[in-house]
């Protein structure tokens, strides 16, 4: 996790709390919950993939998506292999989206870890004085 602490950054501080209404954080913040909204479609798209696409589908049992019921017919052979390339087309991208779930799942860790720090700053050291104090012992080390 990427260290950004509010406390001794003025520069931070400023940014973030400085406007009206404190939109720079809430905006932060809210970017949280686009993650997790992202990641709850991503598990929604896994669920439905298992569900749907199972392995009588992938291996030649699911009547729909195979027309040719003779395991040995030349056209269900060449229809096995495009089959096979999409079923690996479809686990590369799945393999991508746990990527991006996960990479997902730390920018919030990160994003809960920065809301603890302003809710300690805003609980503790309410006044800009006091965040000044703290930047002070924090420099000494207090």
């Amino acid at each position: 996790m990427q260290q950004v602490n509010f406390l001794t950054s003025k520069r931070i501080r400023d940014e973030w709390f400085a406007d009206e209404g404190h939109k720079v954080s809430q905006r932060y913040f809210w970017a949280s919950q686009v993650l997790a909204s992202a990641n709850d479609r991503i598990q929604a798209m896994f669920q439905a993939y298992r569900e749907q696409l199972t392995d009588d589908i992938w291996t030649g049992k699911g009547e729909a998506v195979w027309p040719i019921a003779d395991d040995k017919d030349v056209d269900r052979l060449q229809w096995q292999q495009v089959i096979d390339s999409l079923r690996h087309e479809f686990e590369q991208i799945l393999s991508r989206l746990e990527d991006l779930m996960e990479r997902n799942d730390r920018e919030q860790r990160d994003i809960a870890a920065l809301l603890a720090q302003v809710s300690y700053n805003l609980v503790f050291y309410p006044t800009r004085e006091r965040g000044e104090r703290l930047v002070t012992d924090v420099n000494v080390g207090l």
